[in-house]
């Protein structure tokens, strides 16, 4: 599948967030970090449909959260 300048902007945003989420919860900061995580997985999920959100067309997505 071919990768449009807008997903790879969004997956740069999350791999962005989440390194920040991880500096954030090292340092005990933990209402920063989950804000950071939450922001990581938007922008992940959002990359994810740029393709059909643009298009119109109906779109479910499936995460999987590994630990």
């Amino acid at each position: 599948m071919q990768v449009n300048p807008e997903q790879h902007h969004f997956a740069h945003a999350a791999v962005r967030h989440y390194k920040d989420a991880v500096f954030l919860t090292d340092g005990a900061r933990l209402p920063n970090a989950d804000h950071s995580l939450v922001s990581a997985v938007l922008c992940g999920r959002r990359g994810a449909v740029a393709p059909w959100w643009r298009a119109g067309q109906p779109v479910r997505v499936a995460v999987a959260v590994r630990r």
